[in-house]
């Protein structure tokens, strides 16, 4: 199982309480703290993708400037073709 979600340029992580039987995670590279949660895996990508959808409204909400976080791209991989 992958680790982390991304959506819109953003990353979050992927956990899993055994005892509440939960997963869980939150907007990785942030200023501010954006959890989420599931009881299943669809359940937690809804989760995440209406955690950034609702960090970007707040940003502009407040006008703070939303600072995406640079995904890093093996350059080794990249076709140059």
């Amino acid at each position: 199982m992958k680790n982390s979600l991304t959506y819109k340029g953003f990353t979050g992580s992927v956990q899993y309480d055994a005892v509440a039987a939960v997963f869980y995670g939150k907007i990785e590279e942030i200023d501010d703290l954006a959890a989420y949660e599931g009881d299943n895996i669809e359940e937690l990508i809804n989760a995440f993708h209406d955690a950034v959808d609702d960090y970007i409204y707040i940003c502009a909400d407040v006008d703070k400037p939303l600072i995406i976080p640079v995904q890093l791209v093996n350059v080794s991989t990249v076709d140059k073709h």
